[in-house]
């Protein structure tokens, strides 16, 4: 009965104590509270820098779809007929006309084994380990077969050999297939195809070689193998030239002919031209753009809501006071309204507000369409050129290689010495803009890190005569996109990126409040114990004095 009387709060005393403590320890939270509404401020603050690196790694995309005229240049092609040569051009094609004459398309070599098998999966080619040998292009290939290997085998041997491959490309070089006439006699044969046409026969079967019997030479020696198709190179002329002859190619898919354009060939008409011809594509060229500019937009959309003042709610951005996101904003708005730098020489723009981009508030950008698009049609390359990374070197002995985001655009002075064995010199004093250059290997000039051109690399031709020395102005031009796709991976760099950092910040923040509200807490609570214990103590004690005065009174 005591127990019960000493932990109800007021049950002895009449005073509702738990209500008091209550009250007492609603206060004493306040603070926590507060504690509180800081981690939570810390949080939404987290969560609106997230938001602007989405949109920053969206834009950075959008950027990188569009640093490279092959890119950005969009060009159309036509034929006049495409059931015999249809087209496709890249950003490299020059708006023009064409005509092709087609005198001859290109073939592989194909032989077929005529004797045939009876059938391809059972009946065997060997009755031990065999070679099978072929030659094309005046190489030697052999397939070594198990015993009991079938035609199927054969194929699978053939085709799988891995130095049947051009490693470089990936290509085959002679593909192995089965093919059944129908026939009742040995209707399985052996076809043998060259991957691509030549001006002459590259393929033949090696008898010498071979030890695989099972009928793939007869037994006096001779071949069992007929080539059903020579090998032949296209023919064709451009342009009337040249007279009297004819340009050969190993392929019917021709792209080094007509700078940038593709031609496929599908039949011969060796006496009526067909007529190609490339237009560049405006109206893509300004869309492109258009969705940079849209990407770009959506970062600064993002960091005007996180900064502006809202007259509706009356509420200021969570980043108002932020100068981090400041720095983000003011560095892509002097990418866009800037002069970009190291474009080529006589550049006729040298601001995206040249070609219609403008700047307009908060930051933005819009396109004007009929600007831009007068701009593409005096000179598309010019405006490709605002956005795209793009190299030129006054002597090709010294060659731009590669780069790195942290190489700046600009134009370069370089001098590299030479041996007389065509090798750079490792003890001469090599520079790049000024600064000393370490060599690689034997034929790459690299940039100094902490320099302009930290992380470029030049790449060095020999230019014979001896030892020597040679010079060159390289430029680098990294148009906007290429600027913006930089900028924002420094600040998202996950090592050392500003958002990193502000985002590791505010983590520190956070657990440093949370520790205190942790510590808070447990203060709290032992107080809000203390205090409930010194209540049940004086329930206890008027309780037991209640129980002495009736006893008294019973008397």
């Amino acid at each position: 009965m005591s127990d019960a009387v000493t932990t109800v709060s007021g049950l002895a005393s009449g005073i509702d104590w738990q209500e008091m403590v209550d009250a007492l320890m609603e206060i004493e939270y306040q603070s926590v509270y507060r504690l509180e509404d800081k981690v939570a401020n810390y949080e939404e603050r987290q969560d609106a820098w997230s938001d602007v690196t989405d949109k920053l790694e969206a834009f950075q995309s959008a950027s990188d779809a569009m640093d490279k005229n092959t890119e950005l240049l969009v060009k159309n092609s036509s034929s006049s007929d495409t059931d015999i040569i249809s087209t496709s051009a890249n950003a490299n094609a020059i708006a023009s006309s064409h005509t092709i004459l087609v005198n001859q398309l290109a073939q592989n070599e194909v032989m077929v084994h005529t004797t045939g098998w009876v059938d391809a999966v059972t009946t065997s080619l060997t009755s031990s380990g065999q070679d099978f040998t072929y030659t094309y292009d005046s190489v030697d290939y052999t397939v070594t077969l198990h015993s009991g290997a079938t035609l199927t085998d054969l194929m699978n041997a053939i085709n799988e050999d891995e130095n049947n491959y051009n490693s470089e490309t990936g290509d085959q070089y002679v593909t192995a297939s089965i093919i059944d006439d129908g026939g009742d006699t040995n209707p399985f044969h052996l076809v043998m195809t060259a991957i691509e046409g030549s001006t002459s026969n590259l393929l033949s079967i090696n008898d010498g070689l071979t030890t695989i019997g099972g009928g793939v030479f007869d037994d006096n020696g001779g071949t069992n193998w007929a080539t059903t198709q020579d090998a032949q190179a296209a023919q064709i002329r451009v342009d009337g030239y040249p007279d009297g002859s004819w340009i050969t190619r190993t392929s019917n898919e021709i792209d080094d002919v007509i700078s940038g354009l593709t031609l496929n060939l599908k039949a011969t008409t060796p006496t009526d031209p067909i007529v190609v011809k490339v237009t560049t594509d405006y109206n893509a060229i300004v869309e492109n753009i258009s969705q940079w500019v849209d990407k770009y937009n959506e970062v600064m959309d993002s960091i005007n809501t996180y900064t502006d003042w809202n007259e509706e709610t009356e509420e200021r951005g969570v980043l108002m006071s932020d100068s981090q996101i400041k720095t983000v904003r003011d560095s892509l708005i002097n990418i866009v309204t800037g002069l970009v730098e190291s474009l080529p020489e006589n550049a006729r723009y040298t601001t995206l507000a040249a070609i219609g981009l403008d700047f307009k508030n908060g930051g933005k950008l819009q396109v004007d369409d009929d600007v831009l698009k007068d701009a593409l049609e005096t000179s598309a390359q010019d405006v490709a050129n605002l956005f795209i990374f793009s190299t030129s070197t006054s002597n090709s002995a010294l060659e731009y290689q590669s780069s790195t985001e942290n190489t700046q655009g600009g134009s370069y002075d370089v001098t590299a010495f030479y041996t007389a064995a065509g090798k750079l010199d490792k003890t001469a004093d090599n520079t790049i803009a000024g600064y000393p250059a370490t060599v690689e290997g034997n034929n790459v000039l690299v940039g100094a890190d902490g320099t302009p051109v930290a992380g470029l690399r030049i790449w060095f031709n020999y230019p014979g005569g001896g030892a020597g020395s040679a010079s060159a102005t390289v430029r680098i031009g990294n148009g906007v996109s290429v600027s913006s796709s930089d900028l924002v991976g420094r600040l998202t760099d996950d090592f050392d990126g500003l958002i990193k950092n502000v985002q590791d910040s505010y983590d520190e923040q956070i657990t440093r409040l949370e520790d205190q509200i942790d510590s808070y807490e447990d203060r709290l609570d032992a107080k809000q114990s203390m205090l409930e214990s010194q209540f049940i103590a004086m329930e206890s004690a008027i309780s037991q004095m209640k129980n002495q005065s009736s006893w008294v009174g019973s008397i």
